[in-house]
């Protein structure tokens, strides 16, 4: 590579950097202008009371020492001119600064907000793409295939000992749904409320009043409030918030009919066996599955 293209790529790289981190390098600049301006402000008014010092002692010589009254009429209009000019002076560089200083500010604002408004357009498109393909998934293949794909599960057949009403045990088979993936893997929205989130419990009718005592709350909450986040959701239920969770959510309009009005956690799916055996108090731990409606931003 020649030296002149080593040069433009340095430079355009530069661009791209400065690009990249202009709302944080304005609202910097910002910071430090709106500082500076209190500081130069200060300075001016201190020197300022020297100026109005010196205009009232030439205001008092006037008065003592002209008698004609038109005289000193003028002589105090242009004593109060000099000094007005002189004030103008002392705050005129502050002045510029503070309101460059709040321009760099509102640019930064005004960057994240379009940058802001791509992403949630882009969102909502690949959203939209998605779900036209979980559809036709649905369509040609049925809910619990979707599902499985979805989750990433795979039904196992496996042996286990049961003992029947007259005490005598034996071996039967039994169909149960496993995947080998890590949960955060599965699907942005997915999580495993065990033991190792804060508020399960090693009673496993605790766990379910916890799960259906949030649902509930929730789905109150979006009743009134029309939305809510995700990362409330999460939030509550002890899980760290995320990135998308600032995003999507739950929207209630009953006359949409692309959302489904409610929130729902995954615990209300009873053809599922690990959620039958979690609502029978078989299970202490259960999979999330939250249905969120998508980006709500867009609407609001």
């Amino acid at each position: 590579m020649s030296k002149n293209s080593t040069i433009k790529s340095l430079i355009s790289n530069v661009k791209f950097g400065l690009k990249k981190h202009s709302p944080e390098i304005l609202i910097g600049v910002g910071i430090v202008g709106v500082v500076a301006s209190t500081v130069l402000s200060c300075r001016a008014t201190i020197k300022a009371n020297d100026v109005l010092h010196d205009a009232k002692e030439e205001l008092d010589n006037i008065k003592n020492n002209t008698k004609d009254e038109e005289t000193a009429k003028k002589e105090r209009r242009a004593v109060y001119v000099k000094t007005s000019g002189k004030i103008a002076k002392l705050y005129s560089k502050p002045v510029a600064i503070g309101v460059a200083s709040i321009t760099a500010i509102v640019a930064s604002n005004s960057v994240s907000r379009k940058r802001y408004g791509a992403m949630a357009a882009a969102y909502a498109t690949v959203d939209s793409g998605f779900k036209a393909y979980r559809k036709n998934v649905v369509d040609r293949f049925g809910e619990e295939v979707d599902r499985q794909l979805k989750l990433g599960l795979t039904p196992t057949d496996i042996k286990e000992k049961v003992t029947d009403e007259n005490g005598k045990e034996k071996t039967v088979k039994k169909s149960i749904e496993v995947t080998n993936k890590n949960p955060n893997e599965l699907k942005e929205y997915v999580r495993f409320f065990d033991e190792s989130n804060p508020y399960w419990q090693k009673d496993a009718e605790l766990n379910k009043m916890f799960l259906r005592a949030q649902q509930s709350f929730f789905n109150d909450k979006l009743k009134v409030e029309k939305r809510v986040f995700l990362n409330d959701v999460l939030k509550a239920l002890g899980y760290p918030t995320t990135k998308a969770g600032q995003v999507v959510g739950w929207e209630y309009d009953p006359e949409n009919p692309n959302i489904d009005n409610y929130i729902d956690f995954g615990i209300n799916d009873i053809y599922r066996p690990a959620v039958r055996d979690f609502i029978n108090g078989y299970e202490r731990s259960i999979m999330l599955d939250f249905n969120v409606d998508g980006n709500i931003w867009k609407d609001m």
